[in-house]
């Protein structure tokens, strides 16, 4: 990747998908749509896709989800113990 600028567009895109979430707990973030916006990115800059991160990206939605699907039956036991 070219070295860019400070303050340059890809910067710009990076940091629109990023801050919003910085401060934001784990629970309220959409990995998918996280990924989503970062493939856009790539895309709307003209950066190569690599089939594997295309792979990665499909595995970490299908953890999160999982990850998501355990949490919240975890946090209803917990307070079902109360």
């Amino acid at each position: 990747m070219p070295a860019r600028p400070p303050g340059c567009p890809f910067q710009q895109a990076c940091r629109a998908i990023g801050e919003p979430i910085l401060d934001r707990p784990l629970n309220d973030i959409s990995m998918a749509r996280l990924l989503a916006q970062l493939f856009e990115v790539t895309e709307q800059f003209d950066m190569e896709t690599q089939p594997q991160l295309m792979l990665l990206q499909k595995t970490m939605v299908c953890a999160w989800k999982g990850w998501r699907a355990v949490s919240t039956r975890t946090q209803h036991v917990g307070t079902a113990d109360r």
